[in-house]
């Protein structure tokens, strides 16, 4: 039996595609210190923009599902263990924002939750692109829900919390202890780029990366809060910050935050 989702959330199982040619994207093992989706070699590891392949342009993008509905399909050699697991993740999206997920019949534009290939990793494009678009999840290191959770909140159009334009307020980027070559995956956007929407810096973001990401020597951080004792980089839950960013750039009340 699959899993259960809310009453806003349609997930039926019967209507899913058939199979699909899987992208494989190259895959970065750095350290066990830091988040699976922090090693790929996508842009900061597990996105994809619309013209990636071309040039960075993030103000280009609309990153917003039209009525907050993520029309989705999800590939069929997935097991009930990790169909379960995805399940969760829609539940909490569903629950702490305004964001529904609907299971495609015709629409043009929707989301592939790809079961990955060997050293695929997890990765997303960002926001809707249009047509079909993939999110990436590799069995067993990628199917967790903190890790499903991220990569969904990128198909909503978040990108990672360290890149706001404020971040060097709350945090310290060590570029000598960065993997050489791998720099660019520490740039910041511009205001305009990447509105904050009024949401304070969160170090709790499940979007944040971890104290280790990227590390030439995974025995020291390559990112340093300036506030004692927080932790960074959990990928267990929404924290009310995502949730709340989520909410705004949707335009939409919130639900249970």
């Amino acid at each position: 039996m699959g899993p259960t989702l809310p009453s806003l959330v349609i997930f039926n199982r019967s209507s899913k595609l058939g199979e699909e040619k899987c992208f494989e994207a190259p895959f970065l093992e750095i350290t066990r210190r830091d988040n699976i989706d922090e090693r790929g070699r996508f842009v900061e590891g597990d996105m994809i923009f619309p013209n990636y392949l071309d040039t960075f342009r993030p103000t280009k993008f609309d990153p917003r599902w039209k009525n907050a509905i993520v029309v989705f399909t999800i590939d069929n050699s997935f097991t009930e263990e990790e169909l379960e697991e995805i399940g969760k993740s829609f539940t909490e999206i569903s629950e702490k924002t305004c964001v529904r997920f609907l299971e495609r019949t015709t629409e043009r534009d929707f989301v592939f939750i790809q079961r990955g290939v060997v050293d695929s990793g997890c990765w997303s494009f960002v926001g809707r692109v249009g047509g079909k678009q993939i999110i990436n999840l590799e069995p067993p290191i990628c199917i967790r829900n903190g890790s499903i959770s991220h990569e969904i909140l990128h198909t909503l159009g978040r990108v990672h919390e360290q890149s706001r334009f404020d971040r060097d307020s709350y945090v310290s980027i060590d570029y000598l202890n960065v993997v050489e070559g791998l720099e660019s995956n520490f740039r910041k956007y511009s205001m305009e780029q990447r509105p904050s929407y009024g949401i304070p810096y969160d170090y709790g973001s499940i979007m944040h990366y971890s104290a280790y990401a990227f590390a030439r020597n995974p025995e020291k951080p390559t990112i340093i809060p300036k506030q004692i004792g927080v932790d960074i980089g959990q990928r267990i839950a929404l924290s009310l910050r995502d949730a709340q960013t989520i909410n705004r750039i949707y335009s939409c009340q919130p639900t249970i935050y």
